[in-house]
């Protein structure tokens, strides 16, 4: 496989999988909250060899799905 194919399909499943953990803490939160509209909820990813953290945070009836550390393993 070309190297640009594969780095393509990497940054596919990175942002894949970004998406699956922002619905999945939003729905989780929603299902298991009362009120959910102050809210801050963590979540991690570990994608190839790197660890990401995530936030997803409730502020004034907005949900704001925010990259907070991306370190190299």
């Amino acid at each position: 496989m070309p190297r640009s194919l594969w780095r393509r399909c990497t940054w596919s499943k990175e942002w894949e999988d970004t998406l699956k953990i922002g619905f999945g803490m939003w729905a989780y939160s929603k299902d298991q909250l009362m009120d959910v509209s102050r809210l801050i909820w963590w979540g991690i990813t570990i994608v190839g060899r790197k660890l990401t953290v995530y936030s997803l945070i409730a502020e004034g009836g907005l949900f704001h799905f925010v990259l907070m550390h991306e370190t190299p393993l």
